[in-house]
């Protein structure tokens, strides 16, 4: 859906090569601190508990950076934001 409102658009979709390394960077950072992460959750905690956390952490992130910004609901309105607070 999101690439096809980009090609309604005509938006471009390549990414430029000063952009390359940090997307690079950052990806390693989130695969790695996600699987560390998860492996010490269940190494630590009941694998029941690291599933239910692992599996919210999108509804989680949400409702935390709304809660610490005013700029985290789109469009100014806020729908979308409340709309993903319920569906969480």
């Amino acid at each position: 859906m999101l690439l096809g409102w980009a090609w309604i658009r005509k938006l471009p979709l390549a990414i430029s090569a000063e952009e390359w390394p940090w997307l690079m960077i950052a990806g390693l950072f989130t695969i790695l601190g996600f699987n560390v992460g998860t492996a010490f959750g269940q190494l630590h905690m009941p694998t029941s508990q690291a599933a239910i956390i692992a599996f919210t952490m999108p509804c989680w992130a949400l409702l935390m950076a709304s809660a610490s910004s005013a700029s985290a609901s789109p469009g100014g309105s806020g729908w979308a934001s409340l709309w993903a607070r319920r569906a969480c």
